[in-house]
């Protein structure tokens, strides 16, 4: 910013917020994955000094849980008006896998830091809709294990959506058919 003048500078500094921090954050971990967002990197995209970015977000690991965050208030539940529990979380994982497999890299972020970077709308919505299909207790743990374990090793072997060779179309079809036989598994664990 040594070029700018002052003026210039206060225009741009009002600019600079967490929302726009996370905009630029999540443009970078698309062109270039999560490895590729350092706060140095975010602070050149922005046109800011570091210390600039530092001040609203302390560090890169709250930085990317806010990207986190970000990312999942897109991810929307399916009505629960018709359909049976599996077929509402099934619609739901596949629409967060999708959804966080734009994000390279942000998979492996979320397995680092479950309790952080998980979507808790999401979890909540599983856990509820296991319990409407009379999962309790161990049971209910146990599932919801399997279902964490399926979804979060597949989602780090799942490539991005905009791999054009169809290795990504491959792999997503596969993720949901597995998807579909973990929870028939599930739904004839409870009859």
């Amino acid at each position: 910013m040594a070029g700018r003048s002052k003026k210039e500078r206060g225009v741009l500094d009002d600019r600079l917020n967490e929302a726009s921090i996370i905009r630029a954050a999540r443009e970078i971990i698309v062109a270039s994955g999560v490895e590729g967002l350092t706060m140095r990197r975010l602070s050149d995209a922005l046109g800011v000094a570091l210390g600039a970015t530092y001040h609203y977000v302390p560090n890169r690991r709250a930085l990317l849980q806010l990207v986190a965050q970000d990312i999942y208030a897109e991810l929307a539940l399916p009505s629960v008006r018709s359909g049976d529990w599996a077929d509402h979380i099934y619609a739901a994982i596949v629409d967060f896998v999708r959804l966080l497999t734009c994000y390279p890299g942000m998979s492996a972020e979320v397995l680092r830091d479950p309790a952080g970077m998980s979507p808790p709308h999401l979890e909540a919505f599983v856990r509820e809709r296991l319990t409407t299909a009379g999962f309790r207790g161990q049971n209910l743990s146990v599932v919801l294990a399997a279902i964490f374990f399926y979804v979060s090793g597949a989602t780090a072997l799942v490539p991005r959506p905009s791999d054009d060779s169809g290795t990504a179309r491959a792999a997503m079809r596969h993720f949901e058919q597995g998807l579909r036989v973990l929870l028939r598994g599930v739904a004839a664990s409870v009859g």
